[in-house]
């Protein structure tokens, strides 16, 4: 009796550590930046998103980077982030190993999902067109979605050039020094940073005039993002999306 006991130990632990019902969840909440200045970039923004979902096959599905146990969330960037939002793409995936549903039948129930936010995501991209870049108040979005979707990891994703276009700031043409940077920085935490303590951030799209603004728009993002209590690594701000970790 014992050595049964034992194997069944042993055939548990072995089921919680390779089935994904167990594997760390997340929350990725993605933000399209749908100004003028981006027109040229939304099918690569298409493209990062379907990323994200990573469809896999049938036999595959369980093993998405997008898990069984993950949400979803994603809106746009505009002139005024706030008041035009309306979090078109919304989804939470809830499989639960002792719900007594097949995994495997779960996943596969998960593409027809994923398809169906894919085409949300490119009607999303290629019906708007802002006049203007409110990033830094779309930021406030983010505390809300990982506020309302709790999971293990909170994970968000920009699609944007970063070049924030909105009330007093214009980064085309302002010129970013550290001192500037705090001054905004200051400013902005008097009306209340965004909670994103732990959030992991990756930035794709982003581009500049010339290299050394690239690095001065980047280290204005690195500081702020820093200020608000997320994790922006500089390999994860650029031009191109690597895809997020599992």
């Amino acid at each position: 009796m014992k050595k049964i006991g034992l194997v069944c130990i042993l055939l548990l632990l072995v089921l919680l550590t390779t089935t994904s019902a167990f594997a760390e969840s997340k929350t990725v909440f993605v933000l399209f930046d749908v100004s003028r200045s981006t027109l040229g970039s939304r099918k690569e923004y298409l493209d990062g998103f379907k990323k994200i979902l990573d469809i896999r096959s049938p036999g595959e599905a369980s093993q998405s980077r997008l898990g069984l146990r993950d949400a979803i969330a994603a809106d746009v960037i505009t002139a005024n982030s706030l008041s035009t939002s309306e979090m078109p793409i919304e989804h939470e995936f809830n499989y639960s190993f002792w719900s007594g549903l097949n995994e495997t039948f779960y996943g596969y129930k998960s593409i027809a999902v994923k398809k169906h936010l894919a085409e949300e995501a490119k009607k999303l991209l290629f019906s708007q067109e802002a006049g203007g870049s409110d990033i830094l108040n779309s930021l406030r979005l983010a505390d809300r979605v990982f506020r309302r979707f709790k999971r293990d990891k909170s994970i968000l994703v920009i699609f944007s050039d970063m070049i924030e276009q909105s009330g007093p700031y214009d980064f085309e043409r302002d010129n970013l020094t550290n001192r500037r940077i705090t001054e905004i920085i200051r400013q902005e935490r008097a009306k209340g940073l965004p909670g994103l303590k732990g959030v992991i951030v990756y930035v794709a799209g982003a581009r500049a005039a010339s290299p050394t603004q690239f690095l001065k728009i980047r280290n204005f993002w690195l500081r702020y993002f820093r200020a608000c209590g997320a994790v922006l690594d500089q390999d994860n701000y650029g031009r191109a999306f690597m895809g997020i970790s599992r």
